[in-house]
């Protein structure tokens, strides 16, 4: 890997000689180029459990290709888990409904798409209180 030099972009070469442009374009050498990300667990109140309704994606405006989203919920850490989705967001989409209860949370993202790009912000969710025990 070279990652400062005379090129504007880092350059990778394979163990067969093969020569990679990285962090250029939206595919993975015109390929769709597959990515992932997931938080750890989330709590929104850690006295109580709580519903979620609806999510609020904050994803930029240059979205290309679809975006999958997934919740998991659980009511203790070593509880077991619930899971959710995905759900796929469209570019520009706003919203995603959905039923999920517990104390803690955690998000996914991915993508497999060609072209492929999106940049994630902070995730605004609808969620009320539902008491101590869950």
């Amino acid at each position: 890997m070279v990652d400062a030099g005379p090129a504007q972009n880092p350059i990778g070469v394979s163990v067969d000689g093969a020569v990679y442009w990285h962090e250029l374009g939206h595919s993975a050498d015109g390929r769709a180029l597959p990515w992932f990300i997931e938080t750890a667990d989330l709590y929104l109140d850690e006295n109580r459990a709580s519903l979620v309704r609806q999510a609020w994606p904050d994803i930029s405006s240059d979205q290309i290709g679809p975006v999958q989203f997934a919740l998991a919920s659980r009511l203790h850490p070593q509880g077991p888990q619930t899971n959710f989705g995905p759900f796929i967001l469209m570019p520009g989409q706003e919203t995603v409904d959905f039923k999920a209860s517990g104390r803690l949370f955690q998000l996914s993202y991915s993508g497999f798409s060609l072209p492929s790009y999106a940049r994630i912000g902070r995730l605004v969710v609808d969620a009320s209180p539902r008491g101590r025990k869950g």
